[in-house]
């Protein structure tokens, strides 16, 4: 079988693996989320959480004097860094998103200051 009968068999028989890779793609979600809980709720105990911080971490949201942890659990992995070293420890500019659609989350030793958005 050459690389034009695969393609054509795959063609002809996406009703065969499409159902496949869909319960793939939403196994692999709920197991990404499962950890994602896991993880909050470990934080949770180390910098002694409310039930409303807890759900703001998963719907998003960040706040002032926030761990620079739960901010990435919240907001993901920002896309540049920048840092500036003072006396008093280090100041952070996390910059989101693209350049059309920019936030910006300020950390200092490793919470939140403030954002722009």
């Amino acid at each position: 079988m050459d690389f034009e009968d695969v393609v054509i068999w795959l063609i002809e028989n996406w009703f065969v693996w499409l159902p496949a890779i869909i319960v793939i793609v939403v196994v692999i979600a709920i197991l990404v989320r499962k950890k994602k809980n896991r993880r909050i709720d470990s934080l949770k105990e180390k910098y002694n959480l409310s039930d409303e911080q807890v759900q703001a971490v998963k719907k998003g949201k960040i706040w002032v004097g926030m761990p620079v942890e739960l901010m990435y659990l919240s907001w993901g992995r920002f896309c540049q860094e920048n840092k500036t070293v003072t006396e008093n420890g280090v100041d952070i500019q996390h910059v989101y998103g693209n350049d059309q659609n920019q936030k910006y989350v300020y950390t200092e030793n490793g919470f939140v200051t403030s954002w722009q958005t």
